[in-house]
């Protein structure tokens, strides 16, 4: 016989709680996580095409319209953004190693109790690290498509 369980209990209580908790942290990430990348746009915004002359800088030696007038290359822009991605894929490298290790250690603990289902799981999230590793060390890749 099978007992369904109140919806009232201190268990159900307990996850409504922790599940609103889950989402506020989770809104509170997407607007951190909104607001660095919109900061991190200036970085990369070029000046309007034929300013109003100026020190030259990538249009030519100034005069009407012919320079952007900030007097900077466009490979600054392209140097932040390698720089950027660069950082990221060194920090994501490094959790995809963690993850990996962290998966060949549930492998190993399911290997030693036999647990097949533990060994899936193990190897599962192992592979997934080592594909996150992969794809971060491929970064030469991305900036080059810019």
């Amino acid at each position: 016989m099978q007992t369904k369980l109140k919806r009232t209990g201190t268990n159900h209580n307990f996850f409504l709680k922790l599940n609103a908790k889950r989402k506020k942290l989770a809104l509170t990430v997407g607007v951190f996580i909104a607001t660095n990348l919109m900061t991190a746009m200036s970085a990369f915004a070029t000046a309007p095409a034929g300013g109003a002359g100026g020190a030259g800088g990538a249009g030519g030696a100034g005069g009407a319209g012919a320079g952007t007038g900030t007097g900077l290359n466009d490979t600054v822009g392209q140097t932040q953004f390698e720089d950027l991605i660069n950082f990221f894929a060194t920090w994501i490298g490094r959790i995809g190693g963690v993850i990996a290790l962290v998966g060949a250690v549930m492998f190993g603990f399911a290997q030693k109790s036999e647990d097949p289902e533990g060994k899936q799981r193990g190897v599962n999230t192992m592979v997934s690290g080592v594909i996150v590793f992969a794809i971060s060390q491929a970064a030469d890749f991305f900036t080059s498509m810019a």
